[in-house]
């Protein structure tokens, strides 16, 4: 807990949240100590930031277009509607050990783990199918959000490049892993979209507020020396 830096989270979610249709007094964005790049959020009104994803921002730009984002699962219900899908994917598990044992009790073994390994690939498949799609709905509804504020998107293109950088020094890659197995749309596709989107915004060429990115260079740099 840190007053300046939630100050800051404040002001800088602020016209975001109104852009948003929600009352400010009820959103909190609430600070992690966790050093992976991240943020999400729980049912409620709560936008979860991690100390990573501060410490790995360039601006606060970057930041409000994490918030934006994530201020569109919130709107979009997807905490809850996350939590359908689980239980319908699970659903779909739990139906395919029941083949899989009567199988096995008609005396295939074989066809009961085939069973059993399409139905858990079914249920894998949808889950991740709509995770993809909420993703896809909080970046529109994000790059909304950012449009009616009068902030410029170039900070949330800027961070998924960075993401996507990152991806590709670490070795990992979403290709690779394929479009199935994947919990977000494709990182390229995703910065194609959002530069597109934002591009032809009013706000693109609009400079970021100075004084919120000077009070964001001091508490980063706090945060990093508290943690580090």
């Amino acid at each position: 807990r840190d007053a300046e830096t939630e100050a800051l989270l404040r002001d800088m979610a602020r016209p975001l949240v109104v852009a948003a249709g929600l009352d400010p007094a009820n959103v909190d964005v609430v600070l992690v100590n966790d050093s992976s790049i991240n943020a999400f959020v729980v049912a409620g009104q709560a936008v979860y930031i991690h100390s990573g994803l501060i410490n790995s921002a360039d601006s606060a730009n970057q930041v409000q277009g994490v918030i934006a984002h994530e201020l569109g699962h919130i709107t979009g219900g997807h905490a809850i509607s996350g939590e359908s899908a689980a239980k319908e994917a699970n659903g779909i598990s739990i139906l395919s050990l029941l083949l899989g044992v009567a199988a096995a009790a008609a005396g295939g073994g074989e066809a009961a783990m085939g069973v059993i390994m399409a139905g858990q690939q079914a249920a894998l498949g949808k889950y991740l199918a709509f995770s993809r799609a909420q993703e896809s709905s909080a970046d529109a509804a994000g790059a909304q959000y950012l449009s009616k504020a009068g902030i410029t998107g170039k900070g949330s293109v800027d961070f998924f490049k960075k993401l996507a950088n990152q991806a590709y020094r670490a070795g990992y890659s979403q290709k690779e892993l394929g479009d199935f197995l994947s919990t977000h749309p494709l990182e390229s596709d995703r910065i194609a979209t959002l530069s597109d989107s934002y591009s032809k915004d009013p706000a693109w060429n609009k400079p970021s507020d100075p004084e919120i990115e000077a009070r964001f260079k001091r508490i980063r740099a706090k945060l990093y020396g508290y943690l580090a």
